[in-house]
């Protein structure tokens, strides 16, 4: 008799709440990824810089232990130039 069938107004999915009044840091960062201009949000770009970082050493040791293969040198600068675009 007392059950609902549905959820509680509020619920949560993984870390964020999904009420409308519910607004943290984390859930107001991704949802203005989007947004125009968001480009230039300095933690943005900090997390950018910091994947394409980590993709570069990861790139980069594989071209080592590989003895250089083609393909990863290939993605190798592809990266780079993505990082070098992103920061131009």
């Amino acid at each position: 008799m007392g059950l609902s069938p549905h959820p509680p107004p509020s619920t949560v999915v993984g870390r964020f709440a999904m009420d409308e009044q519910a607004s943290s840091p984390d859930a107001d960062f991704l949802s203005n990824i989007l947004a125009p201009g968001s480009s230039l949000n300095p933690t943005f770009l900090l997390v950018v810089d910091g994947v394409l970082a980590l993709l570069t050493l990861t790139l980069l040791s594989l071209v080592i232990a590989t003895g250089g293969n083609p393909h990863l040198i290939a993605l190798l600068f592809i990266n780079l130039a993505l990082w070098v675009s992103i920061k131009w």
